[in-house]
């Protein structure tokens, strides 16, 4: 017999109560440890990102710690046993790694197909100048070529700026899943009026996206035009909720919290999926001659890019689920 940490059950409108003061902690914080001269310097600058670092990692820290508080009637066999409570403390909140933790970035993986095989053909229509126009290219192969695009990608994303980097594909992903994934969901799956785990998806993520507004006020601050931040926010919150919304799906499938933030720092890596050779209105439209060869390449390359993209979003659906991704049942359900 060992010791036991039974999950407490709140209302809807505790647990909600709760979550809300999560969000608006989550951003006081970047406003209450940051010092008011260096939230006035660019985002980009280092002295404001280490502080940033700080700032979110004293939420996490808090949140971490109030959570058990909060949400955990403990049951303890032998006196003084705390470990157990702690390991089930960590396994409610996600804290476990193993193969089905890969199946978020796996499943993203698909999703981004498309964008990945139109970024290989932009490339392969730079490399192809260089024939058309008798100069040597850069590199004896396009595999070379390739080969250099991704290690001056790599170079830029994590050598240039290593502290951009880490707040990008660390800290942020790492404080805002456990945050708004670990600390938030449980508590709503186990709520006395018992929503269904497709609701609190949809739920959950509004406060995600409440986390973000505040970049609104900064933009304010920098003098853009209301129009403008207003429909920068409003791209931004409705991203971040579809985001959250998918986040939140992953975290009740696979109850891992280093699966969700490996998808996070993935898509922060990824970036927005390029569609700009979709749509590109130079392939076709040039009579002039001597380039008719490269049109029918770029025509070529859109429509690669069209198929590859439609191949890429019906894999993602299907990947919901077929193949075996994702447990049938929520491994999360199943802690609480």
């Amino acid at each position: 017999m060992v010791a036991v940490c039974k999950h407490r059950s709140k209302t809807l409108l505790e647990c909600t109560v709760y979550a809300f003061i999560l969000a608006c902690g989550f951003i006081l914080n970047l406003y209450i440890c940051v010092p008011k001269t260096v939230r006035k310097l660019p985002r980009s600058d280092t002295r404001q990102i280490k502080w940033r670092i700080f700032s979110v990692i004293v939420t996490v820290l808090c949140s971490l710690l109030t959570y058990p508080l909060l949400f955990c009637e403990e049951t303890v066999v032998h006196s003084g046993n705390i470990k157990n409570v702690s390991e089930a403390v960590w396994k409610i909140l996600g804290f476990r790694f193993d193969i089905s933790s890969l199946a978020p970035l796996c499943h993203t993986a698909l999703l981004y197909f498309g964008p990945t095989m139109a970024t290989l053909l932009q490339h392969r229509q730079q490399y192809s100048r260089y024939l058309h126009d008798d100069r040597p290219p850069p590199f004896p192969t396009f595999y070379r070529y390739i080969l250099s695009r991704l290690e001056h990608m790599i170079k830029v994303t994590l050598y240039e700026n290593p502290w951009t980097a880490a707040r990008n594909l660390l800290i942020a992903p790492l404080a805002e899943e456990v945050v708004f994934r670990a600390c938030i969901i449980p508590p709503f799956l186990n709520c006395d009026e018992q929503l269904s785990p497709t609701l609190i998806c949809w739920i959950t993520p509004l406060f995600f996206g409440i986390a973000h507004l505040h970049h609104a006020f900064q933009k304010l601050q920098e003098g853009l035009p209301m129009k403008t931040v207003f429909l920068m926010s409003a791209f931004q919150v409705t991203y971040t909720t579809l985001f959250g919304a998918y986040a939140s799906y992953c975290f009740i499938k696979t109850a891992s919290t280093p699966g969700v933030v490996l998808l996070h720092s993935f898509c922060n890596f990824m970036g927005l999926p390029n569609v700009t050779l979709l749509f590109d209105p130079r392939a076709g439209n040039s009579t002039r001659s001597g380039v008719d060869g490269h049109n029918d390449e770029m025509k070529l390359a859109r429509n690669l890019s069209r198929v590859a993209y439609a191949v890429g979003i019906v894999a993602f659906v299907i990947g919901f689920s077929s193949w075996g991704l994702f447990p049938k049942n929520g491994a999360m359900l199943k802690l609480l």
